[in-house]
Order: C-alpha cells, then structure tokens, then sequence
C-alpha cells in the first residue's frame, strides 16, 4: 500500500471529517489519544486538505516535532506548505551561543505568515520555541527590504541599510 493509498483512507473517514468540522470554530482545540506511529500525521494531512488555514502543532520537545514534520513533508506537495519553528537557543548574555541558522528559520515562518494564504500552512514546533519573543508584524514589514533580480544595489547603500537595521 502507498503512502498516497493511506492519505486517501484517512481523508474518506468520517472521523477527520469529525475533526475538520470542529476545527471551524473561533476558539477550536483538539487533543488526538490514542493514535500511535504516524497515524497523527496521516490524520492531520487528510483535516488540513478539508479546512484550509493555518495550523500549529505544538510537540513536547524539538525531536517530536521534527519526527511530525518529516512525515508531514511527505504531503508538501498535495496543497500544503509545512513550517519548523525552533528555538534560537540564545543564553542572556551570551549572543555567541545563538544558533543563527535557527533565527533564519524563524524569521521565514514570521515572513511566510505574514503573506496571504494560498493554501493550508501548517506550523510545527515545541514550547521551548514559543517561549521566545518574536517580532511584531508592523515591525517585520518595516525591518524588511526586497532584493529584486536584475537590480543593481551599491554596497555602500546595502552596508548602510544593515547597519540601520542592526
């Protein structure tokens, strides 16, 4: 049996049907019990093909959540795009220690859901992650600036432009 053969049982039964329904409303919360290997994932890809939003599956720690996200990958291409939210791993006063590849990360799930869905976004990641202030919207938006292809930039006008936003 296929992965796609699965997706398909899971999408026809009632049950997601069940969940994508209750995910419709305001302040919608559903704990899953119960399923075991990656019954969560399939059932998960077959509610995000019926509601589509964003979505965020929060996991005990980092390495649940990228066991979630790896198999929930393997759906990417059927209308839903699929983010990781780490942790930065900053010690006060020890900038050093920030896992800058970690900060890219966030800040391109920050600038994804700022954009207009074009179809389901789900998020994965743990409460390590959440715990870290992000940046607001208005300040993401004024904090950015488009590089377009073909255009010619001075480096004195970049390096003046990192500085500020340093």
């Amino acid at each position: 049996m296929t992965i796609s053969e699965l997706a398909k049982i899971f999408s026809g039964d009632n049950r997601s049907e069940i969940i994508a329904n209750a995910l419709k409303s305001e302040k919608a919360e559903i704990a899953l019990r119960g399923i075991s290997g990656s019954g969560l994932v399939f059932t998960a890809q077959a509610v995000l093909q019926k509601n589509q939003g964003d979505y965020l599956f929060i996991f005990n720690d980092k390495e649940e959540a990228a066991y979630f996200l790896n198999d929930l990958e393997k759906f990417q291409g059927s209308g839903l795009d699929v983010y990781f939210f780490p942790a930065t791993y900053r010690v006060p006063y020890q900038v050093e220690n920030t896992d800058n590849s970690n900060v890219v990360l966030r800040a391109e799930v920050l600038k994804a859901l700022s954009d207009k869905p074009r179809k389901s976004r789900a998020v994965v990641t743990y409460p390590e992650a959440l715990s870290e202030n992000v940046i607001t919207r208005k300040q993401l938006k004024s904090n950015s600036f488009d590089i377009k292809v073909g255009e010619t930039y001075s480096i004195s006008f970049i390096n003046e432009l990192l500085t500020e936003y340093e």
